[in-house]
């Protein structure tokens, strides 16, 4: 029924629409048929809107961050892969203004931007728009054709500059009770302080190479990775999901994730989980990684 609820205000709207087009009715019938279709618009927005309010409201009392109870108040609307898309927008936004501004993460925090590829793509698709907006002008046949690429090309650039600004801004962060690990705006995971029983410093190849958020193909560990490694590795006491751009990950009891000061991390980490930091060797397996068990700190280092 909650699902069906989602889809009844765009159901609602495209019902309206064909009764215009197709003119299906006579006009004494099409006026009545669509005051009652724009009565029940109202009302079913107006319920929904104030469940989302209630449901945003909620989230923040319990001490959700912004955008979270924001994806949460969205969900009500529409399904949660469209709100999570919905609240991504005003987040780079709001990263690139903190990213211009300077401003940055209030609490102690570590990057992991230096690898990143990002920033090199970024200035290359810089110096490159003129060239793309002066092809569009040159071959699109039509003009609506070149205003609609010329926009795409631009509102391209700005996602590439938000991405970038949310690397920049959204480090991981040492929080009282927890640790809060980022890729950009793209990704985010919680893990507290009492459910980490191991830290590893270790340097690990991602999944295929790749950046950002992934969960190995066994299912047993979730990579936050830049330029193809990870640095640092957590073992959890219980599963944790991480959340993506697709949703929530499937609980893994192994994080890797990449910093530019994994040392630091670490010792950091250590001192909040009375936990001694254990070197792995480079690219160390899975297996063997996972075996390495940490004792609690007996000693002041």
């Amino acid at each position: 029924m909650r699902h069906l609820r989602r889809w009844l205000l765009p159901a609602l709207g495209l019902g309206q629409f064909l009764l215009i087009r197709t003119r299906s009715l006579d006009q004494r019938s099409a006026l009545i048929a669509g005051a009652l279709v724009e009565i029940l618009l109202l009302a079913l927005a107006s319920r929904q809107l104030y469940i989302a309010w209630r449901a945003y409201q909620q989230e923040r009392a319990a001490g959700h961050n912004l955008w979270g109870a924001l994806e949460d108040g969205f969900a009500v609307l529409m399904p949660r892969s469209v709100a999570r898309i919905a609240v991504l927008e005003p987040r780079l936004w709001y990263c690139l203004i903190r990213w211009v501004t300077r401003r940055r993460a209030d609490s102690i925090s570590f990057g992991y931007q230096r690898r990143a590829l990002i920033g090199p793509v970024l200035i290359l698709a810089i110096l490159t728009l003129p060239v793309e907006l002066l092809a569009v002008e040159l071959l699109a046949p039509w003009a609506w054709l070149r205003i609609v690429l010329g926009i795409s090309c631009v509102y391209s650039l700005f996602w590439l500059a938000g991405f970038y600004a949310s690397v920049q801004v959204l480090p991981h962060q040492l929080e009282q009770e927890q640790i809060r690990l980022h890729f950009g705006a793209f990704a985010e995971g919680v893990v507290p302080y009492q459910q980490i029983s191991g830290i590893v410093l270790e340097r690990r190849r991602t999944p295929g190479g790749r950046d950002g958020l992934q969960v190995a193909p066994s299912g047993n560990a979730a990579y936050l990775g830049t330029g193809s490694r990870t640095d640092l590795t957590l073992h959890l006491s219980t599963p944790l999901a991480l959340i993506g751009l697709r949703g929530p990950t499937r609980p893994v009891r192994t994080i890797c994730l990449a910093a530019d000061d994994a040392s630091a991390l670490a010792h950091a980490l250590a001192q909040r989980t009375n936990l001694v930091v254990m070197h792995g060797a480079a690219q160390a397996p899975h297996h063997l990684a996972i075996g390495l068990q940490l004792r609690p700190l007996l000693t002041h280092h």
